[in-house]
């Protein structure tokens, strides 16, 4: 209830998730825990802020989320060890900021 994806001042999670354009749910998830992380400034990202976002932006949930966030995390895109704690990678990252988005361009 009081995690805000619309932070005055800041890129709302739409506007984020709309230039990065995500198409898969392991990158949604990476998307999502970036956003949290690096543009909300969410000192901590749980599997449930990754539940919020998917239902705020209105995606179709996949059918076990945690599986999900553990194949992004074998993906080298997360590091899942913490499920309470979750942290994006050099390589999520890289993939967020330079892969995602650009076909959009």
């Amino acid at each position: 209830k009081t995690l805000n994806l619309k932070p005055s001042g800041k890129q709302s999670l739409q506007e984020f998730a709309d230039e990065k354009n995500p198409t898969n749910f392991v990158h949604k998830v990476v998307v999502a825990v970036y956003y949290l992380r690096e543009v909300a400034g969410e000192p901590s990202v749980s599997t449930n802020h990754v539940y919020t976002c998917f239902k705020w932006m209105k995606w179709k949930l996949p059918s076990d989320l945690k599986n999900t966030l553990h194949q992004a995390g074998a993906q080298g895109l997360l590091d899942t060890s913490d499920g309470a704690n979750l942290i994006v990678t050099a390589l999520g990252e890289n993939t967020v900021e330079h892969e995602l988005g650009k076909s959009k361009a």
